[in-house]
């Protein structure tokens, strides 16, 4: 197939400018060229549903506790912080939040922010596991539109398995849903990896 100048520039000018991207989200879109569609009609003017006219909004019941993942068992670390947070929230409001040694390509070890998180008292004031449940009902237009490529770290659920590792839920875009799931946190968090929390 041949380009025209000016294609091949934008192509390449993309390629140049191309957010930090995780590795599950790269295979989707490079394995689903429908979802790669999708992810780069956002750069055609008009086509893309306006923030505003989203449903942004996320309502959670906390006295219900969440359905956590089998994992051998696995024991909440932070029970007693199910029952804190906000009712009901703008999820354009949340802010998406970066160690200094996330920022600059630079990256660091899951076990480290969480380390950080539970020192400076800030795992109450990140999302958890209902909330990721919430903002995955919403769908992926609404993701896409706050959060991008993101993979988009809720601290405050960190599960322990049988064998003592420790698994912090996440949440990302993936072709036509949004999906949730667990990493390791011996893992590498890079900027591409922040944590959810409510804005101070």
């Amino acid at each position: 197939m041949t380009l025209d100048k000016q294609t091949a520039k934008l192509i390449a000018r993309i390629a140049e400018n191309l957010p930090e991207m995780d590795s599950d989200i790269m295979q989707e879109l490079i394995d689903n060229p429908k979802s790669l569609q999708k992810f780069l009609r956002v750069l055609c003017p008009g086509e893309a549903a306006p923030v505003t006219s989203l449903d942004t909004i996320i309502r959670v019941d906390r006295s219900v506790r969440p359905v956590y993942p089998d994992l051998a068992k696995v024991v909440v670390m932070h029970p007693e912080l199910e029952i804190v947070g906000l009712a009901e929230y703008d999820l354009s409001n949340v802010e998406l939040y970066l160690h200094d040694d996330q920022k600059d390509g630079k990256w660091m070890e899951g076990t480290k922010i969480y380390k950080h998180l539970k020192e400076t008292d800030s795992l109450k004031a990140c999302l958890g596991l209902q909330d990721a449940l919430e903002i995955k009902k919403k769908g992926i237009e609404v993701f896409r539109k706050l959060f991008g490529g993101k993979v988009v770290c809720c601290w405050k659920s960190v599960v322990r398995d049988h064998d003592g590792y420790l698994f912090v839920p996440f949440i990302y875009g993936v072709s036509d849903g949004v999906v949730v799931r667990w990493s390791w946190l011996v893992n590498v968090w890079r900027g591409n990896n922040p944590s959810a929390r409510f804005a101070s």
